[in-house]
């Protein structure tokens, strides 16, 4: 390949690109790739370079790069874990954050940026009243149960920098599954009883892990239904 050819704009017109022009005509190498020095690029400017390889049969290829300089990089933000997280109705809700600004020199730094949480059901409804209980501004926590089972949510971080104003997002889905409604019978699984006895069958402990505190009788939506079976002895037809 011969050397390659560069061409330069910027937006707005009237910028000063001849220094930049300059570093890719005289010192730039494509193997390995040189860095632009962050000095040739002024704040709030678009620039758009071309770079243009011709081999020795003047066979030639462009591409093109955009680069918006900004006072400062915009907040990397991600959360920790899956797209999508199942949690059940009765457990605590935590999701955290992980967010960085960075710098042409390598260098991160999660210093100076604000972290807002937000919750919508799905239909992009805004739960209001669903607003972390962390004292981490990078963690969101919610009590058990302040989210309603059988319904998907998400949750939404919005991550900005207190000096330059730049912003990112990140998201995670919620699966908000219901609980187990589990009967109880006192006394265990096993009771004996001798013949002619009266037996009596309690199953006023059982509960729905949704609805806490509430037993038996006082879960309004749970139908109790008793069924007896002969294990023994057994004959078989």
């Amino acid at each position: 390949w011969n050397r390659p050819t560069f061409v330069v704009t910027a937006d707005p017109v009237e910028t000063n690109t001849t220094a930049l022009i300059a570093f890719l005509d005289s010192d730039y190498t494509i193997s390995p790739p040189s860095p632009l020095p962050a000095p040739l690029f002024d704040v709030g400017v678009a620039y758009k370079i071309v770079v243009t390889l011709c081999n020795f049969m003047q066979t030639c290829h462009s591409g093109a790069a955009n680069i918006d300089v900004e006072a400062a990089a915009a907040p990397v933000v991600s959360i920790l874990g899956s797209e999508t997280k199942v949690v059940f109705a009765r457990d605590v809700v935590r999701v955290t954050a992980v967010a960085h600004t960075g710098t042409c020199d390598g260098n991160v730094s999660s210093a100076g940026l604000e972290y807002d949480w937000r919750v919508y059901a799905f239909g992009q409804r805004h739960v209001e009243d669903a607003v972390s209980e962390s004292v981490d501004p990078k963690k969101f926590k919610l009590s058990p149960l302040r989210l309603e089972a059988g319904t998907w949510y998400l949750v939404r971080v919005r991550v900005s920098h207190v000096d330059s104003g730049s912003e990112s997002f990140a998201s995670v889905v919620l699966d908000i599954r219901r609980g187990r409604i589990l009967p109880v019978i006192a006394g265990g699984s096993k009771l004996s009883v001798r013949v002619g006895s009266l037996l009596l069958l309690d199953g006023s402990h059982s509960y729905d892990e949704d609805v806490p505190g509430v037993y038996g009788n006082e879960l309004y939506h749970v139908v109790f239904k008793w069924s007896c079976t002969q294990l023994a002895p057994f004959y078989s037809p």
